[in-house]
């Protein structure tokens, strides 16, 4: 990969040196995820130098602020680009991220920031590529799923919500989530009553209007879950 990939002339120029790691520019690979003149393809090629070079990782991490700039922007991305393989890419290196410094202060933000992208007044809801992230968040670091209904129900209420819509991949990856929370037990015993019950109508309700092979799928595997906590 040429280092013009992951150099953003129209801006570098006001960085000095010290973000600079074997061609690679931390600051112009920040700066790029928001700009709206910056090609897909080429913000992607950025994100997969930040996956392949350490690091770059390590730089972009030395700084509590960059970070948590960088996080915030990959965010920003998840919800408005429409390009899957920028998404993809945006998906990895958040995670990554997650992996690198793993704090739990971290993840809480990360979900905060959800949460109000869901709830703001453009209505951006809970998308696709926000559902797919918050699975993968929750593969990644298991007892995410305890935090999430102990201290953080409100983003679950977001989750249930989604199962309103109409689009069936929205619900499979919803379901995919919910999976996640019903296979912890600790996780379950502090989900509120209300909550809990909530998801098990829309559950069940789902799995009984559902047409596609992978929400059905992704129901069955918590329907049992759902007929026991409702007593059916």
């Amino acid at each position: 990969m040429s280092s013009s990939d992951v150099i953003c002339e129209m801006i570098h120029d006001g960085h000095g040196p010290r973000w600079e790691r074997g061609g690679i520019c931390v600051a112009c690979v920040v700066e790029m995820m928001d700009r709206s003149d910056v090609s897909a393809v080429r913000k992607r090629a950025a994100l997969v130098a930040v996956m392949r070079v350490a690091a770059v990782r390590e730089l972009l991490y030395c700084e509590e602020e960059r970070r948590i700039n960088f996080i915030s922007s990959l965010l920003r991305t998840l919800f408005n680009a429409v390009d899957s393989s920028l998404l993809d890419q945006t998906v990895q290196v958040l995670l990554q991220m997650t992996l690198d410094v793993p704090n739990q202060g971290l993840l809480l933000f990360i979900l905060d920031q959800i949460h109000s992208r869901w709830t703001d007044v453009s209505g951006l809801k809970a998308s696709l590529s926000s559902l797919t992230f918050l699975g993968k968040l929750l593969d990644a670091h298991p007892a995410l799923s305890q935090t999430l209904t102990s201290s953080r129900p409100r983003v679950l209420e977001c989750v249930c919500a989604a199962l309103l819509l109409s689009d069936e991949e929205v619900k499979a990856a919803v379901c995919y989530v919910l999976l996640r929370i019903w296979s912890s037990a600790a996780a379950i015993q502090m989900l509120p009553d209300t909550l809990r019950q909530r998801m098990c109508v829309l559950l069940l309700h789902t799995l009984s209007n559902t047409h596609t092979t992978a929400l059905t799928v992704n129901c069955l595997g918590e329907t049992p879950c759902a007929h026991h906590y409702m007593g059916i």
